[in-house]
């Protein structure tokens, strides 16, 4: 079984964008409540789930590159 820890970042990586796109969303609307101030902290709690999220996604895209056989060769010229 995985650990939590590497179920959640695989579910956050997966989200991040979607987490980007609902948090300009959030503090689109907020602009015409009467009350914004709950809209605009829940866009930039929004705001900062994605951005992890998009660290993570690039994080284990970067992890996969590093591990692959063919990133650790060294690029021979051509004679």
């Amino acid at each position: 079984m995985a650990r939590k820890s590497s179920i959640l970042r695989s579910w956050i990586a997966r989200l991040g964008f979607s987490f980007i796109i609902i948090a300009f969303a959030l503090g689109w609307t907020a602009r015409e409540k009467p009350n914004p101030d709950p809209w605009f902290a829940g866009a930039v709690a929004c705001l900062g789930i994605g951005i992890w999220g998009v660290r993570e996604r690039h994080r284990i895209m970067r992890q996969a590159y590093d591990s692959s056989p063919s990133s650790n060769d060294e690029v021979q010229p051509h004679a």
